[in-house]
């Protein structure tokens, strides 16, 4: 199993729910500002206490959860269709940034 060094639950923490690392911020709400069309650095910028690589690190961290294992598609943390879809743009972000850096 992968560790995770920006990823963490803590059930006293919005019940639970995958969050950045000493902050209150969601993978949820990374990968719906990720939806919205927000680029990584742009959520840097808006969120400076965030690293670059915590907010890939969300990206990483949906896609290793998009298998349980036992197999089951989607199933890991009740991601919606609209967390696979940012997870799927920001994917493709991401190879653009890479691309044209």
């Amino acid at each position: 199993m992968l560790q995770f060094e920006h990823i963490t639950t803590n059930p006293k923490i919005l019940g639970g729910k995958p969050i950045i690392k000493d902050t209150r911020i969601s993978v949820e709400f990374i990968l719906e500002l990720l939806a919205s069309g927000a680029a990584v650095k742009d959520i840097v910028e808006a969120y400076p206490h965030l690293s670059e690589e915590a907010v890939k690190e969300v990206i990483v961290f949906t896609s290793t959860s998009f298998f349980q294992s036992d197999g089951n598609f989607g199933s890991s943390h009740n991601f919606s269709k609209n967390d696979w879809m940012a997870l799927r743009n920001s994917k493709l972000s991401l190879l653009s940034e890479t691309k044209t850096s």
